[in-house]
């Protein structure tokens, strides 16, 4: 099984990196509040993923580039396959397979509660 983790830190100007930890891989995305608040979208990613109700996509514009986020379950009830890639790009950024579908929903739940408790901004984000 893969290690899972996130990371959520508040930037100037409208920004927030969100950065990902799946096993030895790590990425970050760019979330904006430019086009739309893309937490709503976020949270019912998670919420899918949490309550089994999959395939869960999510869709990050970052002002430009579109990062998509695939989970998939596997035979397995409680493991999930999740793909990360850019739109346009035929070459995933990241494919784990083998990812806890509840360990995943619980690592973002606390990192979510810890981001918005202890370090968002709301002055920066509406910026």
């Amino acid at each position: 099984m893969q290690s899972t983790g996130f990371r959520f830190t508040m930037g100037n100007h409208g920004w927030i990196s969100w950065m990902l930890t799946l096993g030895d891989s790590e990425i970050t995305i760019s979330l904006s509040s430019w086009d739309h608040d893309p937490f709503d979208d976020l949270l019912s990613w998670g919420w899918r993923i949490d309550t089994g109700r999959l395939p869960a996509r999510l869709k990050i514009d970052e002002e430009g580039e579109i990062v998509i986020l695939n989970a998939v379950q596997t035979i397995f009830r409680d493991r999930i396959l999740l793909q990360i890639e850019y739109l346009d790009d035929e070459i995933p950024l990241l494919t784990a397979t083998g990812i806890s579908r509840s360990a995943l929903a619980k690592a973002l739940k606390l990192e979510l509660r810890r981001f918005f408790t202890d370090e968002f901004d709301q002055n920066h984000w509406d910026f």
